[in-house]
């Protein structure tokens, strides 16, 4: 989607002379002419089809309009203020956040975590053990690892190993007048799954029982 944005330099000048509430004041605190401030601010009004300020005499004096366009820039600039602050500390500093799952950083990732220190001592890494989606623009995390297909728009995405999938059981159904001998049979039983059951679904085509109704089950 195309974003439609003003240029900064004329958002700069707006938010600078709303604050100081005058043209004079936000050029020298900008390093700029008082012409250019004007100018800047004018474009803006012209572009947006609305009037930001209104001149009298010697007053510089927000409009209703204004004031609410002032908070959304104000906003906007210190949210860019605060993000590139952090990605120049975070260069400086050798700090690198990795975001994973709880399971994935306690059975797989805290394993390894002492020879990448030995191997990068100079590195300061930190484990954000979450689930939740990252926010990369708002978050302080440099990667995350997620299972899934590595369907994400607009995130760069790595494959890092592929997915097995097979059945297991209690041994108890492994003997009896009803033991399973077939693939077909544990449909006979409730499959357990987390969220969906597409997984069954799969392993049930794989394994030749692809017209078979996996039966309810979650854990």
């Amino acid at each position: 989607m195309l974003r439609r944005l003003p240029p900064l330099n004329a958002l700069k000048a707006f938010e600078a002379a709303a604050r100081h509430e005058s043209f004079t004041r936000a050029a020298e605190e900008l390093c700029v002419t008082q012409g250019a401030v004007s100018h800047q601010v004018k474009a803006l009004e012209v572009e947006l089809g609305i009037k930001l300020f209104n001149r009298e005499r010697q007053r510089l004096v927000i409009t209703g309009a204004g004031r609410d366009y002032l908070t959304v820039v104000r906003d906007a600039l210190d949210r860019i203020a605060v993000g590139t602050e952090r990605l120049m500390q975070r260069q400086s500093s050798g700090v690198l956040t990795v975001s994973t799952s709880p399971d994935f950083a306690a059975k797989w990732l805290v394993h390894r975590l002492g020879r990448f220190s030995e191997s990068h001592p100079e590195i300061d890494l930190r484990i954000s053990a979450t689930m939740h989606h990252v926010d990369f623009a708002r978050e302080d995390v440099d990667l995350a690892v997620r299972h899934g297909d590595g369907n994400w728009p607009g995130h760069d995405v790595i494959r890092l190993s592929p997915e097995q999938l097979f059945a297991v059981c209690s041994p108890k159904l492994l003997v009896g007048r009803h033991r399973l001998v077939r693939p077909s049979d544990v449909v006979k039983f409730p499959l357990l799954h987390l969220d969906d059951r597409k997984a069954w679904t799969r392993w049930l085509e794989v394994a030749g029982v692809a017209d078979a109704e996996p039966s309810q089950g979650r854990c």
